[in-house]
């Protein structure tokens, strides 16, 4: 079975808890977006940021550094709401072995941003979809900012015997 998340899956669900599915998505001050990847380049480097709200889920540049500081934290709290303003989604996800089903999933990017590609659970894409569904379910498995730090510096996905650990923890 195809698990990777992406718009135009073959898996439905899959398709659906992709960044660039349509999922209108309404922020504490009301603004509306497109997609959880409109919301992430509209604030991906940690403030509201107007060309990337008007480029509705187009990528736009953006410090580095800032990048670094603030993307995981700003794409996981995309999806939680997601999952929040989409109760199906998160059941759907319970009902394939929620985490469990999750750390088999992949995210392939084609050539683009590499650093959001994930297989097998493992990446910065997948930290943040696991992290935002272990909050929706009040699981205490989170993955630490500071461990997703160290791996970028590294330039490394987490190893396998790790991820093992924490989901079995």
């Amino acid at each position: 079975m195809n698990k990777n998340i992406k718009r135009h899956s073959v898996n439905l669900l899959c398709d659906k808890l992709s960044n660039l599915a349509p999922s209108t998505l309404v922020d504490k001050t009301g603004r509306k977006y497109l997609s959880v990847e409109h919301m992430y380049q509209t604030w991906k480097c940690g403030s509201f940021s107007e060309a990337g709200y008007e480029a509705r889920g187009r990528k736009v540049r953006g410090d580095f550094n800032l990048l670094k500081k603030h993307s995981m934290d700003v794409m996981t709290r995309a999806m939680k709401l997601k999952l929040r303003a989409h109760p199906a989604l998160t059941e759907a996800i319970r009902a394939k072995g929620g985490l469990e089903w999750l750390a088999t999933c992949t995210h392939v990017v084609y050539g683009r941003d590499k650093h959001w590609e994930c297989v097998n659970g493992r990446g910065a894409f997948m930290i943040c979809l696991i992290n935002a569904y272990a909050n929706r379910v009040s699981v205490e498995k989170l993955i630490s900012q500071h461990q997703y730090e160290v791996e970028w510096e590294h330039h490394t996905c987490m190893p396998k015997q790790v991820w093992d650990e924490r989901l079995n923890a």
